[in-house]
């Protein structure tokens, strides 16, 4: 699974090819990328703006006029400003101005779209660099390793933070991703 700071610079990457491009069409090829109704899910895309790119966890998150295209890489997922269509290519977004491919071999990242941010970003917890040292302390003394807590940070011992989402944002589990880890 792509780590935090590689989603960081996707986001970063396709940021400024997106933003201000209209999706014309857009064709889907997997159902486990895409669940549900493909011929659904091109149609809410057909036309809209897009008018943000950005990262939750280890979502990206492509803000529309009209609703939210979540994209979560998976294991092998990228997201290709330029390139050409093959056996792994998941995802066409053709746009008013070149177009975006969602390129999986492994298939299993996911691509869905919705009304408002999901749930399960929303619970994310805070991003890592929103945290201060003294947060951080008063998460470590939370989770009951007081000793630690009153220790100075040792920098080659694991952090006491359990690996769950909503300790960290993008902080879950290798295996996480599937079921909601971001």
């Amino acid at each position: 699974m792509p780590e935090l700071p590689e989603v960081e610079t996707v986001v970063r990457s396709v940021r400024a090819h997106l933003v201000g491009r209209r999706i014309v069409a857009s064709k889907f090829t997997s159902r486990w990328v895409t669940p549900g109704s493909r011929a659904k899910l091109a149609a809410r895309l057909a036309g809209r703006l897009i008018e943000s790119v950005g990262r939750r966890g280890k979502f990206i998150l492509i803000g529309l006029d009209k609703g939210t295209l979540t994209v979560h890489l998976g294991m092998t997922g990228k997201l290709l400003v330029a390139g050409t269509v093959d056996t792994h290519t998941h995802g066409v977004f053709t746009l008013d101005d070149g177009v975006l491919l969602y390129h999986d071999p492994r298939q299993f990242g996911s691509i869905e779209w919705s009304t408002v941010v999901p749930t399960r970003i929303e619970l994310l917890g805070p991003e890592p660099f929103d945290i201060t040292p003294a947060a951080f302390h008063r998460g470590r003394v939370l989770s009951g390793d007081v000793r630690r807590a009153a220790a100075p940070l040792d920098r080659r011992r694991p952090s006491p933070l359990p690996q769950r989402d909503d300790a960290v944002a993008g902080f879950a589990g290798r295996f996480a991703g599937r079921g909601g880890g971001g």
